[in-house]
């Protein structure tokens, strides 16, 4: 996958941004998993990539990106907030180690390389 130029990237958290507040929010498994999930591993990415180059946080991106959290914070039932999801049984052993990212990509089935923080890293930084 590509880098994504700022504009690129502005454009992809603004159509993140119209869907979550256009389309009715009324599955229960979107809310209380699939937002948290997300919404955790872009907290760690924004923070790794800030804390890796500080200029970053004046970026519009990032900007776009804090009012996307803010967005799905809002979607997310309160229970949901200290609650990790099942993972598959190979997985239920660390997960309490994993850190947020880490546990994304697990839950999703992604893979994850040393060279690229992943997926979420192209839609937000």
């Amino acid at each position: 996958m590509k880098d994504l130029t700022e504009e690129d990237k502005i454009g992809a958290i603004d159509l993140t941004l119209f869907l979550l507040r256009s389309l009715p929010m009324q599955d229960d498994e979107v809310r209380s998993i699939h937002l948290p999930v997300i919404f955790a591993a872009i907290t760690e990415d924004l923070l790794h990539e800030i804390n890796n180059d500080p200029s970053k946080a004046a970026e519009a991106s990032v900007r776009n990106c804090l009012a996307l959290q803010e967005e799905m914070f809002q979607h997310i039932p309160l229970e949901s907030h200290s609650w990790r999801s099942e993972l598959n049984a190979a997985l239920q052993t660390s997960a309490s180690s994993l850190s947020s990212l880490a546990f994304a990509y697990a839950f999703y089935g992604l893979e994850s390389t040393a060279n690229s923080i992943g997926t979420v890293k192209y839609l937000i930084l």
